[in-house]
Formats: C-alpha cells, structure tokens, sequence
C-alpha cells in the first residue's frame, strides 16, 4: 500500500507541474463622447500567466476611413501591468455610435505567434443604442472549414439593412467577413460565416465578435460574442476530457493499485 501512495503523490505532482501559460487581461477606457476630429482609447494589460509574453503588439480594427496607432509593448513579465493610449482619428462621418476591436498579439517562449480580441466603442457626437441583438453559437473548429452561425434580432418597429461583419484573431480565418441582412420588423434571420483553422494549437478557446451596423439618420451598432474552441478533431465535443493529462493520470494509478490488489490476493500466498 505504501508503493501506491507514493506513485499517487508522483502522478499529481507530474499533473500539476506539467506546462506554463499565458493569460492576458486588458481594459479598455474611452472618451464618454468625441466631438472633434479625434478621441482616445486607454488600455491596461496585465499578464496573469506564469510565463513572460514576448514581442506584444496593440492595434484596433476600425471602420473604414478611421486611423489609429499601434501601441508596441515588447515582454509582458507576469503580474507587471502595462498602460498606453490610441489616438484614433476620425473622418467626417454620420453621428452615432461605433464598434471597434482591439487585438493583441504576443508570442511565447518559442515564438509562436498568438492573438486574443476585445471589443472598444466610440461614440462619435452622441450615444445611439441599437435596436439589434445578435448571438452565436460556441463553435469547434480542426481542419478545414466549419459554419459559425450568428443570429441576428430587430426589436424594432421598422425593417434595417443590416451590415454583420466578424472579427477573428490572427489564427483563424473567414471566407467573407462581411455580410448583408435585411431585417424586417420583429424579424430575426441567421447568418453563417465559414471559419478555418490557419494555425491555432489544439485546445485553445478564442473568444469572437462580430458588430452589427445600421444607418436611421444616426448610425448604430450593436455586438454580438461567440466562443470557437480549437479541437484535434471536429467530432470532439465533452469527449475531450478523455484523453486530458488528469484522467490518464487517475486510469494510470487506478490500473497500478488493481495489480497491487491482485498481487496480493492471489500471487503473495
């Protein structure tokens, strides 16, 4: 029995002490309203993993005719928060509210490239709230291309010409990002976006967005958020979990301590 225990103890510890990771939260502050030709975005970001992140770069995607800086961090060390600003600089477009994405993107220790997204609102003169909801469903992606479907919901009492466009980050990719849906009253209609795997690692979750725009003398935009998971195979779903490093572990010990059992019982007599 003391044979088991310590192959348990060595099993666990294994489990435990068996990768590092990054993690990086970020926060975004803007300007409550931009009345001139320009506004700014502050952001924090804080690497809450246990391994540096190296080579860290913001940038926003902004809608056409807007400009905006990158923001070169360099290595995040864990737990060192850094802060920066954009200057975004705005065309002479219609009032209303805006969404804009914010990605960073990092390497690790190997320097393989990562991406993660957030999302940024502008308001440009005045704050509109849309009158759209959109969903999407979690989404699990290998090789080759699968559908990820948004839905899309006017609540309001007339009909929109809706433009849905999806952000992604550097490690996956869309055929078209961008697609028209013409919503009438109190109508809701789905959208597919064809999503590919250009260079994710297996079991990696990347969170998406995609915003909702439409013009009714202001211009407003909603945003709707999905999650698509990185599996071996497009099959697995909650069968994943079989082959994690703590299951293997436990069927290990539990194989181990029914060969003490029938050692003991049968050979040691």
């Amino acid at each position: 029995m003391k044979i088991a225990h310590a192959i348990l103890v060595l099993v666990f510890f294994s489990v435990a002490c068996s990768a590092t990771y990054i993690t990086l939260t970020t926060t975004t502050e803007t300007e409550k309203t931009a009345m001139g030709g320009s506004t700014w975005v502050n952001v924090s970001i804080i690497n809450k993993g246990d391994e540096p992140a190296y080579d860290v770069v913001l940038s926003l995607v902004v809608p056409e005719g807007f400009e905006a800086n990158e923001i070169p961090v360099g290595a995040l060390e864990p737990e060192k928060p850094y802060v920066g600003q954009f200057i975004v600089k705005l065309p002479e477009t219609r009032v209303g509210s805006y969404h804009l994405v914010m990605v960073t993107h990092y390497k690790d220790v190997n320097g393989y490239p990562f991406s993660t997204l957030a999302p940024v609102m502008i308001n440009y003169r005045v704050h509109t709230s849309s009158k759209l909801y959109g969903s999407m469903e979690t989404l699990n992606v290998s090789k080759g291309a699968k559908s990820l479907k948004l839905t899309v919901r006017n609540f309001d009492e007339k009909p929109h010409q809706v433009n849905a466009k999806l952000f992604l980050p550097d490690e996956l990719t869309v055929d078209v990002k961008e697609k028209q849906i013409q919503l009438n009253a109190h109508e809701e209609k789905p959208v597919s976006f064809e999503v590919s795997n250009f260079g994710a690692l297996p079991n990696s979750n990347y969170a998406v967005f995609a915003s909702l725009e439409y013009d009714d003398e202001l211009h407003y935009s909603a945003l709707a958020s999905g999650l698509i998971r990185v599996v071996e195979s497009a099959d697995d779903t909650n069968e994943d979990w079989l082959t994690s490093p703590v299951f293997l572990g436990l069927g290990m010990m539990l194989l181990l301590l029914v060969a003490i059992f029938v050692y003991l019982k049968f050979v040691k007599r």
